[in-house]
């Protein structure tokens, strides 16, 4: 009996050991190849490929010293042309948009581009609702070495507690994943040079016939689909610490003599109603976050508010991909006021 223990005892032992030397090679390939930025992303590296988009929009930045406009925004925000920027006011322009995008992001990108760029005259800043609560602030922010950096997040106390985050992603197989695919003698994916919406025709945008990419018999599915991950967003109180740290920005930049214009894009008029039918707080939360960033303006911040819709928006693919989404159309009407 004592044999078969000490046997058992044994196989338990030889099963931890290689368990643990196989989490052990999980690691130690996940740090050298960092496919995500998460360890060895200290500064700016133009040559780093990475398939974190937050670090490749901090190499858009660095790679733009003479970019006189930057915008920033999440996936609402990669459908601002900034070809049709530049027309307008003739200043070369970079979108540095998202998907996710929240106030840490934002802020990040834009000190990393203040930083090493002193030609910066003007920033749009295409605000949502849920960048100022918990819910969205993302890994890819947390865990970056330079965002976090020039966030203000660890500052605020919001970066503290990324430890157990860091070993977690170490031995996550996404990660392993992810590794092994840029490990590969295919890969070449790398950032864009011009940031989100260089490919957007904006003059194709404008024209009287133009109509976005969703079909018309697509449209409520696109919006029921927009309602099941945005829909919830105004239940959620905005942190005060996000507050503070989205106003310190927008008046710092203000001081540094850099014009904002702050665009609070709407959604579909189906999602919001039924937003609002469904969660009583929707409205409320939301008119509280416009008119605390209305008291933002002054002489070099602007504010567009749109919150109530696009002008003349008849909720048809002409303005919108989706129920979250304007088009490139949808966008230009709303921003257009601001130049």
């Amino acid at each position: 009996m004592l044999k078969v223990k000490n046997k058992t005892t044994q196989y338990i032992f030889l099963i931890f050991a290689s368990l643990t030397f196989f989490l052990g090679l999980v690691a130690l390939f996940n740090f050298t190849v960092d496919p995500m930025c998460y360890y060895r992303c200290d500064k700016v590296d133009l040559n780093r490929k990475t398939q974190n988009v937050y670090y490749r929009s901090a190499q858009t930045a660095v790679a733009n010293p003479d970019a006189e406009v930057i915008v920033v925004g999440s996936s609402r925000g990669e459908r601002v042309p900034p070809h049709w920027v530049e027309s307008v006011t003739g200043l070369k322009t970079i979108n540095l948009s998202q998907g996710g995008s929240d106030v840490f992001l934002k802020v990040a990108l834009l000190n990393i581009a203040l930083e090493q760029n002193p030609k910066i005259k003007k920033v749009i800043w295409m605000a949502d609702y849920f960048e100022l609560t918990t819910r969205t602030t993302d890994i890819k922010t947390r865990l970056t070495p330079i965002l976090r950096k020039y966030s203000g997040m660890d500052r605020s106390g919001v970066g503290h507690g990324i430890l157990l985050e860091q070993l977690q992603g170490l031995i996550d197989h996404r990660t392993l994943e992810a590794g092994i695919e840029m490990s590969g003698k295919s890969y070449s994916e790398t950032f864009n040079k011009e940031g989100s919406g260089d490919s957007i025709d904006y003059r194709h945008c404008q024209e009287p016939g133009f109509v976005g990419p969703t079909p018309p018999e697509m449209m409520q599915k696109k919006i029921s689909e927009s309602y099941a991950i945005f829909g919830n967003f105004w239940a959620d109180e905005q942190n005060p610490i996000y507050w503070n740290i989205f106003e310190n920005e927008i008046r710092d930049l203000s001081a540094k003599g850099i014009d904002v214009i702050i665009n609070l894009a709407p959604f579909h008029p189906q999602l919001v109603a039924r937003a609002k039918n469904e969660n009583p707080m929707t409205e409320q939360n939301q008119n509280k976050w416009v008119e605390r960033t209305k008291a933002l303006a002054d002489g070099r911040v602007k504010v567009l508010n749109y919150v109530g819709g696009i002008p003349n928006d008849d909720g048809s693919p002409r303005y919108w991909e989706d129920g979250a989404h304007p088009t490139c159309f949808g966008v230009i009407e709303m921003l257009k006021d601001g130049f």
